[in-house]
């Protein structure tokens, strides 16, 4: 899973007045709108920081949009073809969705001039509730479509999502009046250490965070420990469908292979440590693991230990590696410390020093020698 920022793009406003003696139905939102034989319901808007998933990809959005529910109910008698407009490289009052300041109670609606927001395109991937394809409404059947715009400038406090007249056969737009409020950003959860987070029915939990020199064992040099202390990040899968999943945690050093992310504020991207196809850290999981149903298994991954500055860590850790989709996000309290030395390693240290120790022993008679010939 590619998880990464990606380019919010807007579609321009082309607001092109409508001259009809007709004059628009206006309603307030709560309220149907039906013109045309067709009805239109503005639901409750929200606003995101939108996270898109598909396959193994994911694309995460750093600017909030405004998300508008749009329910269409076919109150005639013949079939209606509803056409998506969310890939319009501009908008127009006839043809496309429009959301614009209300000029308030005494202007004649719709206005000539109008504030109107951008609409927002994604440059990677589709939110998954908008609708990609053209849908044909039978007569009492309702479709739901999901529109996105760019925020409202500050102090708005009324708006107007204006229907294309595209959208019922008609010469004017069908207007629906709302009352803005800033909301509460909604965006990808986070999560904490020993925190269950559920994948459509497999758990992943972190269990542990620290500082340690890991044992290894390579088939040509045998047993040993890495040269550093490294940072190891323990976590369990629980499988709680009713079939087997595989569990791929990619810890070997593959090119293109997806894996866990580590970052800080302090230091950016932290590097994962991958060791050779020749050396395994003891304990973690290698190549394809079945896990059955209701099963759990344990395993860690390894990252360059962080610096004394940084006091927390934010884990993603693709779904996709145990059969689901999405991105678990851990935010981990981190401690800098320096692990005591494996008993292995201090007897190589206390090894070194006798041998450095002895050559200098040495050296010196040496030296002496010289002197009693002298």
């Amino acid at each position: 899973m590619k998880a990464r920022a990606a380019a919010m793009m807007v579609g321009s406003a082309l607001l092109l007045g409508l001259v009809a003696c007709e004059k628009p139905v206006v309603v307030t939102a709560g309220s149907p709108a039906v013109a045309g034989g067709m009805q239109f319901e503005l639901g409750d808007y929200s606003v995101e920081k939108l996270e898109i998933h598909e396959g193994d990809d994911s694309y995460a959005y750093d600017r909030a949009v405004l998300i508008l529910p749009v329910t269409i109910t076919n109150k005639g008698k013949k079939p209606y073809t509803y056409t998506p407009t969310h890939n319009s490289p501009q908008m127009n009052e006839g043809s496309t969705p429009l959301v614009y300041a209300n000029p308030g109670a005494e202007a004649e609606l719709p206005p000539a001039q109008k504030q109107a927001l951008q609409g927002v395109m994604l440059s990677k991937g589709a939110f998954s509730k908008q609708l990609d394809e053209p849908k044909v409404i039978n007569a009492g059947e309702s479709v739901t479509d999901y529109y996105l715009f760019e925020l409202p400038a500050k102090g708005t406090s009324g708006l107007i999502f204006s229907v294309p007249p595209t959208w019922h056969s008609g010469k004017m737009p069908t207007l629906i009046k709302f009352d803005y409020t800033p909301k509460k950003v909604k965006g990808p959860k986070i999560f904490a250490k020993d925190e269950a987070i559920d994948f459509s029915g497999v758990t992943f939990t972190v269990t542990g965070v620290e500082n340690t020199y890991i044992k290894t064992s390579d088939t040509a040099q045998g047993e040993g420990f890495s040269t550093n202390p490294l940072l190891k990040i323990t976590f369990t899968v629980e499988n709680g469908r009713e079939e087997s999943i595989t569990y791929e945690p990619n810890h070997k050093a593959v090119a293109g292979a997806i894996g866990a992310r580590l970052s800080s504020l302090k230091e950016g991207s932290h590097k994962r440590v991958q060791f050779g196809p020749t050396t395994s850290p003891e304990g973690q999981l290698s190549g394809k693991t079945e896990v059955k149903a209701g099963d759990k298994i344990t395993d860690y991954v390894l990252f360059e230990q962080p610096g004394e500055d940084v006091a927390s860590l934010m884990l993603e850790f693709p779904a996709a590696l145990f059969d689901a989709s999405g991105l678990a996000r851990v935010s981990l309290d981190y401690t800098y410390s320096k692990p005591a030395l494996p008993k292995e390693l201090e007897k190589k240290e206390e090894k070194k020093e006798g041998e450095a120790k002895e050559g200098e022993t040495k050296e010196g008679e040496g030296d002496k020698k010289e002197e009693e010939k002298k």
